[in-house]
């Protein structure tokens, strides 16, 4: 049975066997609109559901997660101080982040303190900035700093990220001397009640150059399931 659906709302209970062509979407009516509910307890090949935090699509080989990235890339304009810096591009530097919801992070920063700083200092990464309350932080950071624009250094280091508190993963710096830092961070963020989450850095000291950043800086976070998720798919 093919349905071609018009423009107004239509609602369709119990299963149904169809081959739906939607109109085209606008500003107020979007061609699909899933009211979540509750995941099918065995998964059925072909099935896509939605459980109000994140989507999913079931093959031949089981069930699996829909990604649905969000993301920000750019720079924020920064000051000279030891307060907490948003990362991102102020119109977009942050998320609001659902509660009970399990989220994927993929990010890089290039930071940049130019020569006439003149102040030793070390740098830390927050990933618990803003409002929602995060009960895990489990990431991997490669982080590095040199004197060499566009050099990763000769040591990358690798971090263990967990907690809410500022991870130092960028060492001193000489005073007077431009220092060049990068960091990859992967993990995972749990969120139980939801807010704001804000991607933000410190410095120790105060530069006396300002920090610059790259506009080719990026966050990605993708809701994979509730904050209690263990696994999606046949895992055993």
């Amino acid at each position: 049975k093919k349905v071609a659906l018009q423009s107004q709302a239509q609602t369709f209970t119990g299963q149904q066997t169809l081959s739906l062509i939607t109109p085209a979407g606008t500003t107020t009516v979007p061609p699909i609109d899933m009211t979540p509910g509750t995941n099918l307890t065995t998964p059925l090949a072909g099935a896509v559901e939605f459980d109000g935090t994140a989507f999913y699509a079931t093959t031949n080989s089981g069930r699996g997660a829909i990604a649905t990235p969000q993301f920000s890339i750019g720079t924020n304009t920064f000051i000279s101080t030891t307060a907490a810096q948003n990362l991102f591009p102020a119109a977009n530097d942050t998320l609001t982040v659902a509660g009970g919801t399990t989220y994927l992070i993929d990010m890089y920063v290039y930071l940049t303190v130019p020569a006439a700083s003149s102040v030793a200092h070390t740098s830390s990464l927050i990933l618990s900035g803003g409002t929602a309350t995060i009960t895990t932080v489990e990431v991997s950071i490669i982080a590095s700093e040199s004197t060499t624009s566009g050099n990763i250094g000769a040591a990358p280091r690798f971090y263990r990220g967990t907690g809410l508190t500022a991870f130092q993963i960028w060492n001193t710096s000489t005073a007077a001397t431009a220092i060049y830092r990068m960091a990859r961070v992967h993990g995972i963020i749990r969120v139980n009640a939801g807010g704001t989450f804000i991607p933000q850095f410190t410095t120790s000291a105060a530069t006396v150059a300002i920090p610059a950043g790259s506009p080719g800086n990026y966050i990605t976070m993708t809701p994979i399931g509730p904050n209690t998720a263990a696994s999606v798919g046949p895992w055993a």
